[in-house]
């Protein structure tokens, strides 16, 4: 039992970073996200006439764990090998930035920013992934891969595993 105990102990006491991509609209002061699952332009348009009008992808890495760690880079990771890390990071403004335990920090970047790349690149559409990495050196992604579109299109976004 106690090395039982022991071993729950040192899992227990240690970081535990799990990250989640969702996505929103803001303004200069409001943030609104949701699940890519639930993400649609017409969904935008109403947040649009609430004077959120700028639409944007959100990763949020939350440390569970009972340590600190700190969170070393954020970036979207496109399925063609591209790599995109411009944004922001709220509250911190500044990486690297040390999670708290219990804590979690968003980092913030513009969809019109993905969809110039895009159309930048001739590519109609773009399948992302989510990826933090902390000052340890242990990457942590998101689980789903989303298609965004280059064009806003009038569905959601497409999200599945792989």
């Amino acid at each position: 039992m106690s090395l039982g105990w022991n071993i729950l102990n040192y899992f227990l006491t240690g970081h535990r970073v799990t990250l989640v991509m969702t996505f929103g609209a803001r303004n200069t002061t409001d943030l609104i996200t949701v699940p890519p699952s639930d993400w649609t332009e017409d969904l935008m348009r109403q947040l649009g006439a609430q004077g959120l009008t700028s639409e944007v992808v959100v990763l949020t890495a939350m440390n569970q764990g009972r340590a600190a760690v700190s969170v070393a880079s954020f970036q979207l990771d496109f399925d063609n090998g591209m790599k995109w890390s411009s944004g922001e990071i709220a509250p911190a403004g500044n990486l690297p930035f040390r999670l708290e335990p219990h804590a979690d920090i968003n980092w913030v970047t513009p969809m019109a920013e993905l969809r110039k790349i895009l159309k930048s690149l001739n590519l109609d559409s773009g399948t992302i992934k989510g990826r933090v990495r902390l000052a340890t050196g242990k990457v942590v992604q998101t689980e789903l891969w989303v298609t965004v579109q280059a064009e806003p299109q009038a569905g959601g976004l497409e999200s599945n595993r792989h």
